[in-house]
């Protein structure tokens, strides 16, 4: 059954389109909060997505049989806790998981500190996530137009789940415009654990998030646009952890 439910994972999240990886939680150290980098640091985290088989299936019901991790950043401040969006995929359960599936999510900064997480909302069609924590930490700015085609984005989290305290991975490119489906295009190296990471411009503000990638050549990366985190910020903000909303 075990064995089973393994080849199942693998074949659901190793989707050549899409990034997501696996990562794991080492010893804290420090980390420096200035760097000539415009991403505001404190407002950057890994995402930790556990599936835990139900304990009702005979002899493993109750273990981890699989994670997905991803980056994501803190967007929102709400009554008593920090909404952190990501892509969409990160957040969700593959089709076809065995029933009743628990789903776990934990959120860690760069300096090691973890949050445990739930969904608030997920937005099929832009591919975006929202996750809540219980504490308050500095949230990002979502600018106010997008970029122009050329201009310099920036993108800062943990591309193949390589995560620890201390370490935040940074990565810069261009904006190359917006395809038929108005999602923006990236000229930016990621891979599998970019997904949910928070695309922005010179000044720091939110111009995009991570979703997909190229298989062919790893830098054209698409990923929701401006717009589209907008109209799905003003439309999730009655979304609560007891009824996740899902547009």
């Amino acid at each position: 059954m075990k064995d089973y439910i393994f080849k199942f994972l693998f074949c659901a999240i190793a989707i050549s389109f899409l990034v997501s990886c696996c990562g794991a939680k080492v010893p804290k150290i420090t980390v420096s909060h200035y760097a000539d980098h415009p991403v505001q640091q404190e407002s950057a985290f890994f995402i930790l997505h556990e599936f835990l088989i139900p304990e009702d299936i005979p002899e493993v019901g109750g273990e981890t049989f699989a994670v997905v991790s991803g980056s994501g950043g803190a967007i929102r401040s709400v009554s008593g806790g920090t909404e952190i969006i990501t892509a969409g995929h990160v957040c969700d359960t593959p089709e076809n998981m065995p029933p009743d599936t628990v789903n776990k999510f934990s959120v860690f900064d760069p300096s090691g500190t973890r949050y445990n997480a739930e969904i608030t909302a997920i937005h099929n069609r832009f591919d975006l996530c929202l996750l809540r924590i219980d504490h308050k930490v500095p949230t990002l700015k979502l600018a106010k137009r997008d970029p122009a085609r050329g201009d310099k984005i920036f993108f800062a989290g943990y591309p193949a789940g390589i995560y620890q305290p201390g370490f935040l991975h940074f990565f810069d490119g261009y904006f190359a415009g917006k395809d038929s489906s108005l999602n923006s295009v990236f000229n930016l190296a990621v891979t599998g654990g970019s997904s949910g990471g928070v695309v922005v411009d010179r000044r720091g503000n939110v111009v995009g998030i991570i979703s997909a990638v190229l298989s062919e050549f790893h830098h054209i990366t698409f990923g929701a646009s401006r717009d589209q985190i907008e109209s799905f910020l003003d439309n999730t903000s009655d979304c609560e952890t007891t009824n996740p909303c899902r547009i």
